[in-house]
Protein backbone atom coordinates (compact mmCIF):
# COMPACT_ATOMS: atom_id res chain seq x y z
CA UNK A 1 0.00 0.00 0.00
CA UNK A 2 2.77 2.35 0.60
CA UNK A 3 3.92 2.13 -2.81
CA UNK A 4 0.80 3.29 -4.11
CA UNK A 5 0.64 6.07 -2.28
CA UNK A 6 4.39 6.81 -2.95
CA UNK A 7 2.62 6.17 -6.89
CA UNK A 8 -0.15 8.91 -6.57
CA UNK A 9 2.15 11.24 -4.52
CA UNK A 10 4.75 11.26 -7.03
CA UNK A 11 1.69 11.52 -10.08
CA UNK A 12 0.71 14.91 -8.34
CA UNK A 13 4.13 15.61 -8.08
CA UNK A 14 4.48 15.43 -11.82
CA UNK A 15 1.52 17.10 -12.41
CA UNK A 16 2.21 19.86 -11.02
CA UNK A 17 6.07 20.21 -11.92
CA UNK A 18 4.45 19.86 -15.72
CA UNK A 19 1.77 22.64 -14.89
CA UNK A 20 4.66 25.12 -13.87
CA UNK A 21 6.30 24.48 -17.27
CA UNK A 22 3.26 25.16 -19.08
CA UNK A 23 2.76 28.24 -17.37
CA UNK A 24 5.84 29.69 -17.97
CA UNK A 25 6.04 28.50 -21.55
CA UNK A 26 2.61 29.74 -23.06
CA UNK A 27 2.00 29.34 -26.42
CA UNK A 28 3.25 32.06 -28.92
CA UNK A 29 1.74 32.63 -32.21
CA UNK A 30 5.10 33.94 -33.78
CA UNK A 31 7.94 33.79 -31.59
CA UNK A 32 10.25 36.70 -31.00
CA UNK A 33 13.25 35.06 -32.52
CA UNK A 34 11.71 34.47 -36.26
CA UNK A 35 10.77 38.23 -36.39
CA UNK A 36 14.18 38.81 -35.56
CA UNK A 37 16.14 36.61 -37.62
CA UNK A 38 13.45 38.00 -40.83
CA UNK A 39 15.10 41.38 -39.92
CA UNK A 40 18.94 40.29 -40.08
CA UNK A 41 17.82 38.25 -43.36
CA UNK A 42 16.31 41.41 -44.59
CA UNK A 43 19.71 43.46 -43.18
CA UNK A 44 22.17 40.63 -45.00
CA UNK A 45 19.88 41.34 -48.34
CA UNK A 46 20.37 45.27 -48.33
CA UNK A 47 23.74 45.45 -46.96
CA UNK A 48 24.94 42.85 -49.57
CA UNK A 49 22.62 45.07 -52.52
CA UNK A 50 24.80 47.58 -51.40
CA UNK A 51 28.04 46.31 -51.76
CA UNK A 52 27.48 44.96 -55.52
CA UNK A 53 25.89 47.91 -56.38
CA UNK A 54 28.99 50.06 -54.72
CA UNK A 55 31.55 47.63 -56.41
CA UNK A 56 30.08 47.63 -59.66
CA UNK A 57 29.83 51.34 -59.36
CA UNK A 58 33.84 51.59 -58.62
CA UNK A 59 32.88 52.71 -54.85
CA UNK A 60 34.92 49.72 -53.91
CA UNK A 61 37.38 46.95 -54.36
CA UNK A 62 37.12 43.16 -54.25
CA UNK A 63 39.03 43.47 -51.24
CA UNK A 64 36.96 45.56 -49.20
CA UNK A 65 33.62 43.34 -50.46
CA UNK A 66 35.85 40.30 -49.36
CA UNK A 67 36.73 41.81 -45.85
CA UNK A 68 33.07 42.75 -45.40
CA UNK A 69 31.88 39.61 -45.99
CA UNK A 70 34.48 37.45 -43.62
CA UNK A 71 33.09 40.13 -41.12
CA UNK A 72 29.30 39.50 -41.72
CA UNK A 73 30.06 35.37 -41.72
CA UNK A 74 32.65 35.67 -38.13
CA UNK A 75 29.51 37.71 -37.00
CA UNK A 76 27.06 35.31 -37.91
CA UNK A 77 28.68 32.40 -36.67
CA UNK A 78 29.13 33.84 -33.40
CA UNK A 79 25.70 34.90 -33.12
CA UNK A 80 24.53 31.28 -33.01
CA UNK A 81 27.37 29.75 -30.63
CA UNK A 82 25.90 28.40 -27.57
CA UNK A 83 27.16 30.36 -24.07
CA UNK A 84 26.70 30.21 -20.94
CA UNK A 85 25.43 33.39 -19.70
CA UNK A 86 24.06 34.05 -16.07
CA UNK A 87 24.00 30.18 -15.68
CA UNK A 88 21.59 29.75 -18.28
CA UNK A 89 22.64 27.71 -21.40
CA UNK A 90 21.76 30.44 -24.43
CA UNK A 91 23.15 31.86 -27.69
CA UNK A 92 24.52 35.17 -28.09
CA UNK A 93 21.98 36.34 -30.31
CA UNK A 94 18.95 35.45 -27.88
CA UNK A 95 21.50 37.75 -24.92
CA UNK A 96 21.70 40.53 -27.58
CA UNK A 97 18.58 40.44 -28.62
CA UNK A 98 17.35 40.22 -25.10
CA UNK A 99 19.37 43.19 -24.30
CA UNK A 100 18.08 45.43 -26.96
CA UNK A 101 14.46 44.07 -26.27
CA UNK A 102 14.24 44.48 -22.37
CA UNK A 103 12.23 41.28 -22.44
CA UNK A 104 13.97 38.11 -21.26
CA UNK A 105 13.88 35.70 -24.53
CA UNK A 106 15.37 32.63 -22.67
CA UNK A 107 13.91 30.39 -20.68
CA UNK A 108 12.57 31.49 -17.04
CA UNK A 109 14.89 31.20 -13.80
CA UNK A 110 14.68 27.53 -12.26
CA UNK A 111 13.82 25.71 -15.66
CA UNK A 112 16.64 23.49 -15.72
CA UNK A 113 15.93 22.33 -12.01
CA UNK A 114 12.12 22.11 -12.82
CA UNK A 115 12.66 19.66 -15.95
CA UNK A 116 15.64 17.93 -14.01
CA UNK A 117 12.88 17.07 -11.05
CA UNK A 118 10.37 16.63 -13.60
CA UNK A 119 12.10 13.72 -15.17
CA UNK A 120 13.41 12.15 -11.83
CA UNK A 121 9.74 12.12 -11.24
CA UNK A 122 9.19 10.08 -14.26
CA UNK A 123 11.74 7.56 -13.25
CA UNK A 124 11.30 6.89 -10.62
CA UNK A 125 6.98 6.42 -11.15
CA UNK A 126 8.23 4.36 -14.15
CA UNK A 127 10.33 2.06 -11.28
CA UNK A 128 7.18 1.74 -8.94
CA UNK A 129 5.20 0.74 -12.18
CA UNK A 130 7.42 -1.81 -13.32
CA UNK A 131 7.59 -3.31 -9.50
CA UNK A 132 3.98 -3.08 -9.64
CA UNK A 133 3.06 -5.47 -12.36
Amino acid sequence: MSQQSELNQLEEERIRLQSMIDYHNPPRFVPLWVWACALLAGFAILLGRVLISGLMAGEYTLSSVAAWSAILGLLVYLMTRPITFLGVETTFFEVVLGLLSGFPSGRPAGEPQIRQRLADCETRIKKLKERHS
